[in-house]
């Protein structure tokens, strides 16, 4: 616009301009100039506009005299060209370049990456030699796991670890932000146990009502089943005494884990049956025997003067009381035994024939006790009605059968015999005896 009182200048350089004013065919002139001024050319660095939490930027500007920084937070200066930044969230700034009246504005915009919160968990740290373990991490973008040996992947959230010995594994994790990457890390140790070298005793072979040790060995914890016939469940070494044939299993391990198994057989074999007979007494001067009787192969093991050890059935020779002791082996060589005594008396055996034929044909002629050592010796002889019709004190003398040397009628007649033994006792033997020609 050229007329006017006033008009609107924007030269794209330092003008000079002329006014002329006129009223009434009067005119005058004036000189004004226009000074066009350059906007400042803002030129920004900065060593990096992502930083992990807490760290420094540093950040430089030129093209200005004067600068402006907004907002302050996290800054050392909000007027130098030159600063250093270091806030806690994602923040940008804008900063204002001056020269004198002109001025321009830039922002720079600063992300901050938070450090990983890292946590690892597994259901537990301790794994037998030969099993695994999965192991989970949380609380970063990604992550990387160290060694790689004896796990499944070394860049996930979780990982199956099996080492075959005991390992620390380092888990780092990674938040990042184009190629800056704010790290955290965290060790997660797994010990690797051994499973146990269970080894327990040979199998046995027992007599019914016998025992024996079993022992285990190869681990620091033992568990005994079944629990029949033991004296304890829970140590190494056990005694055994089942009634029945019993095959047992201890499992071995440390401290409960990393378990192994191993059996033992106990037979129970029968235990054979001895019966040595019945207490008995003998005469001194009597024939003695002794008869056992078993399942199995039988011995007499004790007593005095045995004619045969060996035999079941066999003669002895005692001159006291003595008692006898069979031991009986059967194919299992199970033993039983038992005992059988014996009373050894000085009453010597008499005998009394209960006819005789007095008929003079030379065979049993006289009626007569027999007998050795009796004392005071009396033999009586009674007829039907009870009277004595024959009297002898001499052992070796005896009834012919007649009464006054006449023949007495044949029949049966009574008699009675009267001794002492040599233990001084008294005796008697009351009896018939049948007269026959």
């Amino acid at each position: 616009q050229s007329s006017g009182n006033s008009v609107f200048a924007n030269p794209m350089s330092t003008q000079n301009y002329v006014i002329v004013g006129s009223s009434n065919n009067c005119s005058n002139t004036a000189m004004a100039t226009v000074s066009v001024l350059s906007l400042p050319n803002l030129q920004v660095s900065a060593t990096q506009t992502a930083l992990c939490f807490g760290m420094p930027t540093h950040i430089n500007i030129i093209g200005a005299s004067q600068f402006t920084w907004s907002p302050g937070t996290g800054l050392n200066s909000t007027s130098s060209p030159n600063v250093i930044a270091s806030p806690n969230v994602n923040t940008t700034y804008l900063v204002i370049g001056s020269n004198g009246i002109c001025s321009n504005t830039l922002s720079i915009p600063i992300t901050v990456i938070a450090y990983p919160s890292l946590s690892v968990t597994a259901p537990y740290h301790e794994i037998c030699l030969g099993s695994s373990v999965p192991i989970y991490a949380s609380g970063a973008q990604n992550y990387a796991w160290l060694p790689s040996t004896g796990l499944s992947n070394n860049n996930g959230v979780s990982a199956i670890a099996s080492p075959n010995v005991n390992t620390t594994y380092t888990i780092i994790g990674i938040n990042s932000s184009g190629s800056v990457q704010c790290t955290q890390q965290t060790a997660f140790q797994i010990t690797v146990i051994p499973i146990a070298n269970a080894q327990v005793s040979n199998s046995v072979a027992l007599c019914l009502g016998e025992k024996t040790t079993l022992n285990a060995s190869g681990g620091n914890t033992y568990v005994w089943l079944p629990p029949e016939g033991l004296n304890k469940t829970n140590i190494p070494n056990v005694v055994a005494g089942p009634s029945v044939s019993t095959s047992y299993t201890v499992d071995v391990s440390q401290n409960g884990f990393c378990n192994a198994q191993k059996s033992v057989f106990v037979q129970v074999n029968p235990n054979p049956t001895i019966s040595a007979g019945r207490d008995s007494s003998f005469n001194l001067n009597e024939p003695m025997f002794i008869m056992a009787s078993g399942t199995g192969s039988i011995n007499w093991i004790s007593g005095d003067e045995i004619q045969c050890s060996t035999c079941a059935y066999t003669q002895i020779y005692p001159r006291k009381d003595n008692c006898y002791i069979a031991l009986v082996t059967n194919e299992f060589n199970c033993k039983a035994q038992d005992e059988v005594c014996i009373t050894v008396t000085a009453e010597y055996a008499i005998y009394i024939p209960n006819s005789f034929t007095p008929n003079k044909d030379g065979l049993n002629e006289v009626f007569m006790a027999y007998g050795n050592n009796l004392l005071d010796f009396d033999m009586l002889i009674y007829d039907r009605w009870g009277e004595v019709i024959f009297q002898s004190k001499d052992l070796y003398t005896g009834w012919d059968g007649a009464i006054q040397g006449k023949d007495c009628p044949i029949g049966v007649y009574s008699y009675k015999v009267n001794y002492k033994g040599p233990d001084r006792k008294q005796y008697s033997k009351v009896g018939s005896v049948r007269l026959i020609r």
